[in-house]
C-alpha cells in the first residue's frame, strides 16, 4: 500500500517519455550549463504529462527550489538561448553578484549548484574565494562581484564569464581605476590581491 503511489506515478512518467508523445525539449547551453527547456503547450490540465514536465523543471516556484532551466517561448528562441556563446552572455548580464530571491536567475543558480556539486549556497557570499579560480564560467557569470570582476586589481588569470564590459563601465570600477598609484605595487601587496 506504500508503494502503490510511487508505482503509479513511475509508471506514468514511464509512459509519457518513452511513449512516443513527447513535446517538449531540454538542452544545456555548453558554455554557461544554463538548461534550456520549450515545450510548444500552455500549461493547463489537458496539457499531456510530458509537457508539465518541462514546465515543472523550468517554472518550479516551490519555496526553497530555484528554477532549473530558462523556458524558450519557441524553437528559435530555444536556438538561441542554447548556442548563445559566453561573450555574447555575459553582455547580458549586469555586474553584481546575483540575488537568489529574484525569479531571474534561477537558471543561473541552478547551473552554479550544479559545477560546484552542491544542493545549496545561500549566497555569493558564501561562496569559497578559491572556487572564483575555477575554470567553469557560470562561478562568474553568477557571481561577479565576490570572483573580483569588479576590482581592476583582481589579478584573475581567468576572467571567462565576468560581465566586463559592464563591470568597467560602472562608476566603483571608474573609482577604482582612478585611485590607483601609478608606481609599481610592492611584491607583499600583490601577494595579497584577489
Amino acid at each position: 500500500q506504500f508503494m502503490l503511489p510511487d508505482w503509479e506515478a513511475a509508471t506514468a512518467l514511464k509512459t509519457a517519455l518513452c511513449g512516443g508523445k513527447t513535446n517538449f525539449i531540454v538542452g544545456q547551453n555548453f558554455e554557461t550549463g544554463i538548461m534550456i527547456a520549450m515545450t510548444p503547450s500552455n500549461p493547463d490540465d489537458t496539457m499531456p504529462f510530458t509537457s508539465k514536465i518541462a514546465k515543472d523543471f523550468a517554472w518550479n516556484k516551490d519555496e526553497g527550489q530555484y528554477t532549473m532551466a530558462s523556458m524558450a517561448t519557441d524553437f528559435q528562441d530555444f536556438e538561441r538561448k542554447l548556442y548563445m556563446s559566453l561573450e555574447d552572455y555575459s553582455l547580458l548580464r549586469v555586474c553584481s553578484d546575483c540575488n537568489v530571491s529574484e525569479s531571474n536567475v534561477g537558471p543561473i543558480w541552478a547551473a552554479l549548484l550544479n559545477t560546484l556539486h552542491v544542493n545549496s549556497l545561500p549566497s555569493c557570499a558564501d561562496l569559497d574565494k578559491k572556487d572564483c579560480s575555477r575554470p567553469e564560467a557560470i562561478i562568474r557569470i553568477a557571481c561577479p562581484e565576490r570572483c573580483g570582476c569588479s576590482l581592476p586589481q583582481a589579478g584573475h588569470y581567468l576572467l571567462r564569464g565576468c560581465p566586463l564590459e559592464t563591470c568597467a563601465a560602472d562608476k566603483n570600477y571608474a573609482a577604482a581605476l582612478g585611485a590607483l598609484s601609478l608606481e609599481d605595487l610592492s611584491n607583499l601587496t600583490l601577494s595579497q590581491l584577489p
